[in-house]
């Protein structure tokens, strides 16, 4: 803890001109005797601090002092800051929002360093509403942190709705999707939540005992193996770059006719309903099943504009 605290405090000179033992011994909560031992270690391992005496005093910085950050390049470091800055605006993650004020603060380390930010924004919520989206992604962060147990109604892919019980343990984001990870008490297994399926969580007040996860989370038990078949596409051109977006452009094939996009997938209403948003843009070749299932599909929005 004590090292810790120290670099922290390292961190809080490089990203202010000037800063009081108040604030620190404040901030984390020690004796400004003890902030004191804290700059004289500073002091000891080569950081020109600065005591600046009086009312207004504190500490400070040598100008002109430097250190080497020379595993990331500038660039680098303007992305590190923004991806930081994206993922705490969306999930609100307090040990993200540390991480960037630390991350911030290396601006005054390498001089000409000029931080961006906001070229980098994720927002997985609803064009019209995404405040509610972000409340449940706060609440699940928050719950996998803290080991808070929570009382969620879930919609499947069925559409049925369940009351359920989750220990959230690992929150993923997956192919432009948000998922938790956690035990289903009424599964009695570890399942995917798909957040967006989520209607309403509640905390429980309940702390769970935290269970093995593997090293490699199954993302394979998103669906069974029976629910997988083996796809064929063919793509028109306009639509070959948000196919690739949207399947991997690692499974587009250029043949003679044309581009064709060949995996495996799950043969549900969600991809029929991905399939159809591309129009005559995309062509099911095979599973035979698919194409019946599109064409009865079609068949059936075509009969409530007739």
């Amino acid at each position: 803890m004590k090292y810790e605290i120290m670099i922290n405090i390292l961190f809080d000179l490089l990203s202010k001109k000037l800063v009081s033992a108040r604030y620190l011994a404040d901030k984390y909560e020690v004796s400004q005797r003890t902030v004191y031992r804290y700059i004289d270690g500073l002091s000891l391992a080569g950081i020109p601090v600065i005591t600046v005496r009086g009312a207004s005093g504190g500490f400070k910085i040598a100008e002109g002092y430097r250190i080497s950050f020379g595993f990331l390049t500038k660039e680098e470091h303007e992305s590190v800051i923004s991806a930081l800055k994206a993922v705490f605006e969306e999930t609100n993650n307090k040990n993200l929002e540390s991480a960037l004020s630390k991350f911030a603060g290396v601006k005054r380390i390498d001089g000409d360093f000029s931080m961006k930010t906001g070229n980098l924004v994720i927002d997985e919520g609803p064009w019209c509403n995404s405040g509610g989206y972000k409340d449940k992604l706060s609440l699940l962060t928050s719950a996998t942190e803290n080991r808070e147990a929570l009382k969620i109604f879930y919609h499947d892919r069925e559409g049925k709705a369940s009351e359920r019980i989750i220990e959230p343990h690992v929150m993923v984001f997956k192919q432009g999707m948000w998922y938790v990870y956690a035990f289903c008490r009424k599964r009695g297994e570890f399942r995917f939540f798909k957040v967006g399926r989520i209607e309403s969580l509640d905390k429980t007040g309940e702390i769970f005992v935290r269970r093995t996860v593997p090293e490699t989370l199954p993302f394979e038990d998103w669906y069974t193996k029976g629910d997988l078949e083996f796809v064929e596409m063919k793509i028109e051109r306009p639509y070959i770059a948000p196919v690739g977006e949207w399947l991997g452009v690692e499974n587009l094939y250029y043949e003679k006719d044309g581009c064709y996009a060949k995996l495996s997938l799950p043969e549900d209403d969600g991809l029929i309903g991905k399939i159809l948003s591309f129009g005559s843009g995309v062509k099911v070749v095979k599973p035979e099943s698919l194409v019946k299932k599109i064409t009865a599909k079609i068949a059936e929005i075509n009969s409530l504009y007739s």
